[in-house]
C-alpha cells in the first residue's frame, strides 16, 4: 500500500467509524431541561446544552443553542456555528437552512451552496429537493437550478424516480422532468 493509499484507507474508516457513532446516538433530555446525546449504553457522549438536539444525518446533527441552529459532530464539536433561524438535517451532501426569512442549502463545511431565496426548502431525495416561490412548489437540483417548474400546490419527496404532487384537487405523480406520469 502506498501512503496515499493508507490515508484514503484511514479517512475512510474514521468517516465509517464516525457514520456509526452518530447512528447510534439519541437525544436526551437533562435535568436541566436542555438536549445533549446518549450512546447505546446509555452513556451521555453529549452534555445536555442544547434547546433542541435534532438526530444525527451523514455524520451531523442540527442544535439549537440562545435561538439559532447550528450543527455538531458525534464527539459534541461545533462544525457549522449556530446561525440559522431554523436548519434542517443532511441528505445527500446538504441540508436547508433559514436565513432572513429565506431558505437556501448549505454544505457540511458550512458554505452557503444554494442561496437563499426560497420560502421554504425540503431535503435532497434523488438529487431533487422541494422549494416553493411565490406559494407554489416545484424542484430544484443540488446546483440550484429549477429543474421542475413552482406550479404545484403541494409536492412530495421523489422516491424511485416519481414525486407525487397535489394541483388544485388533483394529486398525481411527476417523473424527474416534470412529467405527469402512472
Amino acid at each position: 500500500m502506498t501512503n496515499k493509499q493508507t490515508i484514503l484507507f484511514l479517512s475512510l474508516w474514521c468517516v465509517a467509524a464516525i457514520t456509526v457513532q452518530a447512528q447510534n446516538l439519541k437525544s436526551f433530555k437533562g435535568n436541566n431541561g436542555k438536549y445533549g446525546y446518549l450512546n447505546s449504553k446509555g452513556d451521555t457522549i453529549v452534555q445536555p446544552l442544547y434547546e433542541i438536539a435534532y438526530k444525527f444525518s451523514e455524520g451531523l446533527a442540527a442544535v439549537k443553542l440562545n435561538d439559532q441552529y447550528g450543527y455538531i459532530n458525534p464527539t459534541g464539536k461545533l462544525i457549522i456555528p449556530h446561525q440559522f433561524r431554523i436548519a434542517g438535517d443532511f441528505t445527500q451532501g446538504l441540508a436547508a437552512v433559514e436565513i432572513n426569512g429565506k431558505w437556501g442549502f448549505i454544505n457540511k463545511m458550512g458554505k452557503e451552496v444554494i442561496a437563499p431565496k426560497y420560502e421554504m426548502a425540503g431535503e435532497f431525495h434523488e438529487g431533487l429537493a422541494a422549494v416553493v416561490l411565490h406559494n407554489k412548489y416545484g424542484f430544484i437540483n443540488k446546483a440550484g437550478k429549477i429543474v421542475i417548474p413552482c406550479q404545484y400546490d403541494y409536492a412530495y419527496d421523489f422516491v424511485a424516480g416519481k414525486a407525487a404532487v397535489e394541483l388544485g384537487k388533483r394529486k398525481f405523480h411527476i417523473d424527474k422532468t416534470g412529467k405527469k406520469v402512472k
